[in-house]
């Protein structure tokens, strides 16, 4: 599943930072997330570190909001 395809299903699944740069994802100032190795990348397989899709903001994507508002604070 692409980083695009999840945003528009609402489906959270975890990614590592390169990937979310890459497909428009900002990093929240402040915001505090749990980055863990437990499997790899899900949208390029790589076996780094990773966080939930939902940790990021997607200012350009649709569905990018929704995905904001399952953050948790």
């Amino acid at each position: 599943m692409t980083i695009d395809e999840a945003i528009k299903s609402g489906r959270d699944i975890y990614v590592c930072a390169d990937c979310a740069e890459a497909n428009g994802g900002i990093w929240p100032k402040g915001h505090a997330a749990t980055w863990h190795m437990e499997w790899p990348c899900q949208a390029c397989g790589k076996e780094v570190m990773i966080c939930a899709l939902s940790d990021w903001e997607w200012p350009a994507k649709e569905g990018g909001k929704a995905m904001e508002g399952r953050r948790e604070t």
